[in-house]
């Protein structure tokens, strides 16, 4: 368990800073959509565009996981 939080964290420091940042704040933080749109963004956006954003951030971060996860099994 430590060793995937580990890994999780890794995978959460290479993202592009601007995805990273929405990861830490959603899930981390428990800031809202609404709040990202507002406060990472300048000037803001629509929720929806935030809930985006942190949509394609999680497909960023499944594939880093992947990816990892494959290099480990050879």
């Amino acid at each position: 368990l430590i060793l995937l939080r580990r890994e999780v964290r890794q995978a959460v420091e290479r993202l592009p800073a601007p995805y990273r940042q929405i990861i830490v704040h959603y899930y981390m933080d428990g800031w809202t959509d609404d709040r990202i749109s507002r406060e990472l963004f300048n000037p803001p956006v629509h929720r929806a565009t935030a809930k985006k954003r942190r949509d394609r951030a999680l497909e960023l971060l499944r594939g880093q996981l992947t990816d990892q996860a494959s290099v480990d099994q050879e």
